[in-house]
């Protein structure tokens, strides 16, 4: 199982093994973002890809996202 390492912006919660979970400043439209982590213990593969969820905003204004239906 992967463990999270470093996390830029600090998250507001981490749940192993399901989430990391920001509560993130409004940013101009035009501007933009990064949110960075780490997981250790994955081997090369093990992780290829992520879900991003939003609440508070419109999905469609960010890309790849998708609406927050967690607690």
């Amino acid at each position: 199982d992967a463990v999270v390492g470093f996390v830029n912006p600090k998250p507001a919660k981490i749940e192993e093994g399901k989430y990391i979970k920001w509560c993130l400043p409004a940013i101009e439209p035009t501007g933009k973002l990064e949110v960075t982590f780490e997981l250790a213990g994955l081997d090369k593969g093990d992780f290829d890809e992520n879900d991003l969820y939003v609440e508070g905003i419109n999905p469609e204004y960010v890309i790849g996202a998708d609406k927050w239906e967690g607690d």
